[in-house]
């Protein structure tokens, strides 16, 4: 199970945020999300919204096919992030001639790798989520 928690409700949550179509925002006050996923994921960069550096790691996992997860988070995210979690990805002709999919993040189309993934963890027991993001992740 990866460091999944063997409980019925664990592993229903992990099929729905492995399955889904949109990315998951994990509530997740005693890190055992955060554990799952780092056993499951192989290419993995772990940043947090308040980070200077969180640009930059956001669009590195996207344009090498990594798997991001952006950890306590708090009820409201970057809208930086909404192109991405509203998935508006575009397909460009690249320079070589063959069609990339890019999204646009701060005004810079940057190009999504296929293996791109997004998780959001927050450590909020009881957090509440606007509809509006509600309606965005799983």
């Amino acid at each position: 199970l990866q460091g999944l928690p063997t409980d019925e409700l664990s592993i229903q949550n992990a099929i729905i945020v492995t399955k889904a179509s949109r990315y998951g925002l994990l509530v997740d006050p005693q890190s055992q999300a955060k554990n799952w996923i780092q056993h499951k994921e192989k290419r993995l960069r772990t940043t947090g919204l308040h980070k200077k550096s969180f640009k930059t790691d956001l669009e590195d996992a996207l344009q090498h096919g990594l798997t991001l997860v952006v950890e306590d988070v708090g009820e409201e995210l970057d809208p930086v992030l909404d192109p991405l979690l509203e998935k508006r990805f575009m397909n460009v002709m690249n320079t070589e001639g063959s069609w990339s999919r890019t999204v646009l993040i701060a005004d810079r189309d940057v190009d999504v790798g296929e293996t791109f993934a997004l998780y959001m963890t927050t450590k909020m027991a009881n957090p509440h989520f606007t509809p509006e993001l509600s309606a965005k992740v799983s």
